[in-house]
């Protein structure tokens, strides 16, 4: 007889299918994912589960709830013994979560943390910043989502924004590790300004990637809007200071890199560059993205070709230049399902996407 796990809300089936998805390394987008998934797991040797229970795992959780047999196999692929091990290895992480105001209950959406933000209560949130810092990546990267659903329901953002865009834990775990490339929260244009506010990128390496970082984040974001006043504007600040970046690209973390690089396509496009221009820059860009690969690890170079593949999908090159960037990067659909690759450059994108909002929150 088959029986549903109790031990299995919504807060567990996040965290069972972001695990998923770290271990075979490429998003689930779809039907055929699914079938490619269902595949894997049952040569791993660990049992059958169907395309369809895959499916209604990943996008119809409230609708079908999964068997305990089916959360018992997927459990064991990941490593663990059994869905009860998953669940009481997890509850240890909920019960510190909890202890520190984040609540992982559904219906408890209104946590300690969002009755900071919406009573503007600046100092608690202060020590409450300073502590966690010295907590594990994992459990900080869990309260940087739990900023970003407070402030995707509070009123108070301005205020957050303008008094802790530079506290250093919410620069790194809310701004940088948890950007939402779909800025929805309310004002989330402006939280970049209040994180770029006097940043001066030729006084070290740590101010000149927070520069490109921010403002190619606030870029990309009114570029692909179609906010063309603000592209324009934004896309001189950064491409007519001379920055250098090259002297320093050995130190510099790749995102920042490869997004300065990549997106002065755009700029080009913005300043009504010749058509010969435009592919001239095309090609450097793909000569730029083989060479990084072979001096990278897979998951950099995963964030390498995703953002020179965003860029040409977003822009008027022609098309042979997708064909080109992906035959220079054919190894790593290798990993994905075989059909993407005959597909438009568009549709490879979630797959090699490496933001880490997105797997929690897509």
């Amino acid at each position: 007889m088959k029986t549903f796990s109790p031990h299995f809300d919504q807060f567990a089936i996040d965290r069972l299918r972001y695990e998923l998805l770290k271990k075979v390394g490429w998003s689930i987008s779809n039907k055929p994912d699914c079938a490619q998934l269902s595949d894997l797991i049952f040569r791993s040797g660990c049992g059958q589960i169907s395309e369809s229970t895959l499916y209604r795992l990943f996008f119809q959780f409230e609708k079908h709830r999964p068997y305990k047999n089916t959360l018992d196999i997927l459990s064991k692929f990941l490593g663990y013994k059994d869905s009860l091990d998953f669940t009481e290895k997890l509850m240890k992480y909920r019960e510190e979560l909890h202890h520190n105001g984040v609540f992982t209950q559904k219906e408890l959406k209104k946590s300690l943390l969002f009755s900071c933000i919406e009573h503007t209560a600046e100092y608690p949130l202060i020590d409450f910043f300073e502590e966690v810092s010295e907590h594990t990546h994992q459990f900080k990267t869990d309260i940087g989502i739990s900023i970003f659903d407070s402030l995707l329901i509070a009123t108070q953002q301005k205020w957050f924004f303008k008094n802790f865009a530079h506290q250093p834990f919410v620069r790194q775990y809310f701004f940088e590790k948890s950007h939402d490339t779909k800025f929805r929260i309310q004002h989330y244009d402006e939280a970049y300004a209040c994180y770029l506010k006097g940043i001066k990128p030729e006084q070290d390496l740590g101010r000149l990637q927070d520069f490109v970082f921010g403002n190619c984040v606030l870029f990309r974001y009114y570029f692909t809007s179609n906010k063309s006043k603000d592209a324009a504007t934004l896309s001189k600040t950064i491409y007519e200071q001379n920055l250098q970046i090259d002297n320093v690209k050995n130190e510099m973390y790749i995102f920042p890199y490869i997004r300065y690089k990549a997106y002065k396509l755009w700029r080009l496009e913005i300043k009504n560059a010749p058509k010969s221009e435009l592919e001239a820059y095309a090609t450097y860009l793909i000569d730029l993205a083989k060479q990084l690969k072979t001096e990278l690890p897979f998951m950099e170079q995963k964030i390498v070709f995703h953002t020179v593949a965003e860029t040409f999908v977003h822009s008027a090159i022609p098309e042979h230049f997708h064909w080109e960037l992906k035959q220079a990067f054919t190894d790593l659909y290798k990993t994905i399902h075989p059909n993407i690759y005959q597909k438009h450059l568009k549709y490879s994108l979630p797959y090699f996407c490496e933001n880490g909002l997105l797997h929690f929150r897509p």
